[in-house]
């Protein structure tokens, strides 16, 4: 069976010839198609065809390239090379024919096509052209030089526009580096004023909560029940703004120790957190289920978990309704640790959940949380999200307005 191959670049006329050479030969032949001009010296090369139909404009290589390339393969010696152009100038014909044995002019005709294919199939040799007239090749060898004339000038072109593009990434590179810079100045301008401020403030609020527990412990039957009661509500104003602002400090240094030497069992962490905030839960006089998992357990620092945890389940408390109930389920997926926190609270709209991770984010128009006592200053779920991270894992919230929250939180079981 004989291999033809079609080069050429438009995907139309690459149809029409193999319809046609199909109907032709009547499954007797292969045929092979091309659609630039290196492509075809490749393919050429692999399947080594008896007839090759070549294009003269062409992308990549064009056809006097093509013609000369294959005409030079000793594999090829006995192919036939069809030349195929729609230019009517005479001349491009004859520089064709100097290496090809045929030409095909476009549009083509079909019994020109035919005839073509019926006189090259039949025939079992080709006579090699071995020799070519010095005008031939001189026209030849301009269109060549002309052609690579040509690239050069695109690729200098090409070369200047990313040159240019260089000098911009450089200058980009440049001003990242000193918006860098300027970041660092100005994140190591804020952790001094807020040392500043910290310290500032904590003298005089030591000096107000010392002398107030003092004032209560000397004089509580002198200031009666009513003197009593401001002092007590000087005193947990005073604990409230002190609590605040080492969270303040904590946030913004970030300075947690993460890893641990042990394992942690996650049902110990969430037992502990849940016994720290009884008072508050019989309160509101909400239910605690929880249910989880013994094998759920991390090699972590014990307070870095529960810092995790903490938010999680004092969220849950602050905006639930009363009479609500809370939900802690942990469970283990493919050697991960899952802790899912539900209540049945207020709930979040969609914009909420997107702002809950947002430092100092407030939900202030919510009654639950104006008048609540374990009310902060919104950066319990921002700093969860960190500690989160900080551990290797994920955290996602699920909510609805009237109807409650849940916080999914996926670790691994080490760090």
């Amino acid at each position: 069976m004989k291999n033809i191959l079609i080069i050429e670049d438009t995907e139309s006329v690459r149809n029409f010839l193999r319809e046609k050479i199909s109907s032709l030969v009547c499954d007797k032949c292969r045929i092979f198609e091309a659609e630039n001009g290196l492509e075809g010296v490749k393919l050429a090369e692999k399947v080594k065809p008896d007839i090759i139909f070549i294009d003269v404009v062409m992308p990549k290589l064009n056809g006097y390239v093509v013609a000369i390339r294959l005409k030079n393969m000793e594999s090829l010696k006995n192919s036939v090379l069809i030349a195929m152009t729609s230019e009517t100038d005479t001349d491009v014909e004859k520089k064709m024919l100097a290496f090809c044995h045929d030409f095909l002019p476009k549009p083509i005709d079909e019994a020109k096509l035919k005839k073509i294919v019926a006189k090259y199939l039949k025939q079992k040799g080709v006579r090699k052209k071995t020799s070519v007239d010095a005008e031939s090749f001189d026209a030849i060898a301009n269109e060549i030089v002309l052609s690579l004339q040509e690239k050069v000038e695109e690729l200098t072109v090409v070369n200047r526009e990313l040159q240019e593009k260089n000098k911009t990434i450089e200058s980009l590179y440049r001003e990242a580096d000193r918006a860098k810079l300027k970041l660092e100045a100005l994140i190591n301008f804020r952790q001094d004023f807020l040392d500043f401020i910290f310290h500032e403030i904590k003298g005089p609020l030591s000096a107000i909560l010392g002398n107030s527990e003092l004032l209560q412990l000397k004089f509580f039957s002198e200031l009666g029940e009513e003197g009593n009661l401001m002092v007590e509500k000087i005193i947990n104003a005073s604990l409230r703004i002190k609590k605040l602002m080492d969270q303040i400090a904590r946030f913004n240094t970030f300075d947690f120790e993460i890893k641990g030497r042990g394992y942690v069992k996650i049902a110990k962490a969430v037992d502990e957190v849940i016994l720290r905030y009884g008072k508050f839960i019989k309160e509101k006089n909400l239910s605690v289920k929880l249910d989880c998992d013994n094998n759920c357990r991390i090699k972590i620092n014990r307070g870095f978990l529960i810092e995790i945890i903490d938010p999680l389940i004092r969220n849950a408390i602050v905006f639930n309704k009363n009479g609500g109930a809370i939900e802690v389920l942990c469970r283990k997926e493919n050697d991960e640790n899952v802790i899912e926190i539900s209540d049945t609270g207020i709930g979040m709209n969609e914009k909420q959940i997107k702002q809950a991770f947002i430092p100092f984010v407030q939900f202030i128009d919510v009654e639950h949380y104006k008048t609540h006592k374990l009310k902060g200053l919104g950066l319990g779920l921002a700093m969860c999200k960190k500690m989160v991270e900080m551990a290797r894992g994920r955290i996602f919230i699920e909510s609805e307005i009237g109807k409650g929250t849940k916080v999914k939180i996926i670790l691994p079981e080490r760090i």
